[in-house]
């Protein structure tokens, strides 16, 4: 312990100075003392000169330094595997009755010499070392237990790990890339069969997240066989227990990958679990990973669209021709001398050179200048180009349609609404020329060009191809005639109409679909493995469009079984937010209703949870890499047979011992108890004295 100060070692002097000064003064000629004897004064004029200096002193704040020393023990740390292939092996009848015995009796002869600390692991590090594991682990992730245990024990006296585990890894990064990192060995014990096992497995599946209603979407299924030399089996695709498909399958090699593909109809709007079934073999050890099930999120999603034109031309038939290929568009072409005027129904609205120099029913036309519906506009020779001006369009005009160009298509490099692929804009911008009236072309401010326009060689900043967005409704302009020879040489040069096709419909389906502007809504993923958290992100906005979350938030969900659940949702600072942990497997169906005000509001959807078998597809032991792990860390691989041998080598390790730490704390010696007591002492003395002796 040192007494440590920020002022200078003779001002403590000086203090001592004034204690004596005081007590000199006060005791020297006091007429009440004169029967005291010369000790008497002398013991009070010490006691008042320790108490005044003391107390000076502390006015100082002079600080206490301590030095204390203490040891830490080495600490080994055990962490055992607890995911569900420990169990995929033909030692699990040992590993269930034996191993936490074993595991049991090492941690009482490690506790002699070091601090033991355990711990399971799976996807995550586990604390409950205290309860015997249950194997049900559904992943294993070496990198959340080893970035786990760092974060627990930085700067800690960490001596060894001994890890048991079968090698298995799912989840994170090779764990053998992380071992050098680390200050501690890593001593593995394995566990698990490293023998190849006689088994047929659905190894992976690949298709898409959505599909539309009445559309065929790809299925690809990657097969394993391990041991299996010859014979067939069969693969199934089932649909509710329906058998939807199925393919034979033969086998030819011992080890053989196969992949089978099937395309499947999606015939039910909704959230639809398929299910993907290989026949079991003779000899087959583990069937679990011969089935597997995944999950399509069918939409009825066509988008209805209403083509208007006056009078007949080729374009009009390239235009139909390329959306009625698309299953996703309704298309209905209309001669404007038929149009009824009902337009709800539609998503977009394609004008053919309308309004029309030539048509009497420009005036009928004009009714819908302030629908909400998009509106795509084709110009041409016979466009009225003067009654264009009402319908806020993203293009000014001063054309001469008596007088036309020729004009190809340059791409405009920092288009933001939606992508065009590289091979497609070489073929588009290769295509003869289109027929465009002679004029001056000019981009409204908020607006966007694809393409602007080449005269020969020249490459002007005329546009093209534009699109504005305004209070949710979208505009768009196409200058020019010529679809369908573009179209009929896109077939000459590639022997089809992708090009041409794939622009038309990029165009509508940027044209057709709108932002959810729902006063209303919740967000979530369709689906979800059976571990994870399943969170919901809920907003409601009232008449002015502003974020409010007073009102209260009914949320009911129903399983496959119709069973009902009832949840609430929680506050941020907006929104709401829901988190549901520990559903059973399958479909599920909710309801979120709320109302504000006078206005009621519900929302419906559909989520799943899927099955993780990822414990069952691969089941052989890799002790390889635990040898990795282990070499790299400067530990070495044991085997159960072995475990009792850990004991020794740790003790062994003379990297591995106690650590003498010496921490240092600071403090005020104003805020040391005794100290005041002492001066109360020596105030209540010197008091009893003078009053026993009648100085006061």
């Amino acid at each position: 312990m040192n007494i440590v100060s920020q002022y200078p070692w003779w001002m403590y002097f000086l203090c001592l100075v004034v204690g004596a000064l005081y007590a000199f003064i006060l005791y020297r000629k006091d007429k009440k003392l004169t029967d005291f004897s010369s000790w008497l004064i002398n013991t009070l004029a010490f006691l008042r000169f320790t108490i005044v200096s003391v107390l000076a002193i502390l006015l100082l704040a002079p600080l206490l330094k301590y030095i204390t020393k203490r040891v830490e023990q080495p600490i080994v740390i055990i962490a055992q595997d607890n995911s569900a292939s420990i169990l995929q092996s033909k030692d699990s009848s040992l590993y269930l009755e034996s191993l936490n015995s074993k595991v049991e009796q090492l941690k009482e002869e490690l506790n002699k010499n070091f601090q033991v600390e355990h711990f399971y692991f799976d996807e995550k590090l586990r604390e409950d070392a205290d309860t015997l594991p249950n194997y049900k682990g559904r992943e294993t992730n070496f990198q959340a237990l080893l970035d786990g245990l760092e974060n627990r024990f930085v700067n800690r006296n960490v001596g060894a790990i001994l890890l048991l585990s079968d090698g298995i890894y799912n989840r994170g990064i090779n764990p053998s890339y992380q071992a050098v990192n680390h200050t501690f060995p890593i001593y593995t014990l394995a566990l698990g069969d490293t023998t190849i096992k006689k088994d047929a497995l659905v190894k992976r599946l690949l298709h898409n997240e959505i599909a539309y209603l009445d559309n065929e979407f790809p299925l690809e299924v990657d097969l394993l066989f391990n041991k299996i030399d010859q014979g067939s089996t069969t693969l199934k695709v089932f649909k509710n227990g329906k058998l939807l498909k199925k393919e034979s399958v033969d086998l030819k090699e011992s080890s053989d990958f196969q992949t089978v593909r099937f395309n499947l109809k999606a015939e039910e709007v909704g959230l639809q679990r398929y299910t993907v079934v290989l026949d079991g073999l003779d000899g087959e050890v583990n069937l679990e990973n011969n089935k597997r099930d995944f999950y399509i999120d069918v939409l009825d999603g066509r988008q209805q669209i209403l083509l208007l034109y006056d009078g007949p031309h080729p374009d009009i038939s390239a235009i139909n021709s390329a959306l009625k290929a698309q299953k996703n568009y309704e298309l209905k072409t209309v001669n404007v001398k038929e149009f009824d005027g009902e337009v709800e129904e539609f998503n977009l609205i394609i004008f053919y050179q309308l309004p029309s120099i030539t048509s009497e029913l420009n005036q009928e036309i004009a009714r819908l200048q302030d629908s909400k519906i998009s509106q795509f506009f084709f110009l041409g020779s016979n466009t009225a180009y003067n009654l264009l001006s009402n319908w806020d369009l993203p293009l000014e005009f001063d054309v001469n349609v008596a007088e036309l160009n020729d004009v190809y298509a340059q791409y405009n490099d920092a288009f933001p609404l939606f992508r065009m692929e590289e091979e497609q804009l070489k073929k588009l911008q290769s295509l003869p020329p289109l027929k465009i009236p002679f004029g001056k072309y000019a981009l409204k401010n908020q607006s966007y060009h694809l393409f602007s326009q080449q005269v020969g060689n020249v490459q002007t900043n005329y546009p093209l191809i534009a699109f504005q967005e305004q209070d949710g409704v979208k505009k768009g302009v196409f200058v020019g005639e010529g679809l369908w020879h573009w179209r009929l040489n896109d077939y000459a040069r590639n022997k089809n109409h992708e090009a041409v096709d794939d622009l038309i419909q990029k165009i509508v389906q940027y044209m057709s679909v709108k932002a959810d502007k729902s006063y209303f809504r919740i967000d979530h993923e369709k689906s979800f493995y059976e571990n994870e958290t399943i969170n919901f992100e809920l907003q409601l906005y009232n008449e002015s469009y502003e974020a409010v979350n007073e009102p209260e938030v009914e949320f009911t969900l129903w399983d496959e079984n119709d069973k009902e659940y009832n949840y609430s949702f929680s506050r941020t600072e907006n929104a709401y937010y829901l988190q549901i942990n520990n559903l059973d497997i399958g479909n599920y169906r909710y309801k979120a209703s709320t109302e504000l005000g006078s206005k009621k509001f519900e929302e419906v959807g559909q989520f799943s949870v899927k099955k993780l078998q990822l414990e069952f597809i691969d089941t052989r032991a890799n002790h390889n890499l635990l040898h990795q792990l282990a070499e790299k860390s400067g530990g070495e691989i044991i085997y159960l047979n072995e475990l009792e041998k850990f004991s020794n080598i740790v003790k062994n390790r003379k990297d591995i011992s106690a650590v003498s730490y010496a921490d240092e704390a600071v403090e005020d010696v104003i805020n040391v108890k005794w100290i005041f007591y002492i001066l109360i002492t020596l105030l209540t003395l010197e008091w009893f004295l003078r009053k026993r002796n009648g100085a006061y």
